[in-house]
């Protein structure tokens, strides 16, 4: 959803791997992203909710969690993360 003010995004990626072996069929799907972002333009804040990528903003790996920003002027902006890091 997207308007002058707000940008809402929600973002599910996985993969889905196969297992052909006659003796081992243990299928695996495994989830890489699954978030919501939300962005207000107007007041200059960005929230991301949910698993999602850190390698952008500094943190190292997937993580599940909450990842907030705020821009302080044009080319500053702080950023905070928090949350649990997801072993794959």
């Amino acid at each position: 959803m997207r308007n002058s003010r707000y940008d809402i995004r929600s973002v599910i990626n996985g993969t889905h791997q196969k297992n052909f072996l006659e003796d081992d069929n243990k299928d695996r799907f495994l989830l890489n992203q699954a978030y919501v972002d939300f962005n207000d333009r107007e007041k200059h804040y960005q929230v991301k909710a949910g698993r999602q990528s850190g390698t952008i903003s500094g943190t190292l790996g997937r993580f599940d969690g909450v990842m907030a920003g705020y821009d302080l002027k044009p080319k500053f902006r702080v950023n905070g993360a928090v949350g649990f890091p997801v072993d794959l």
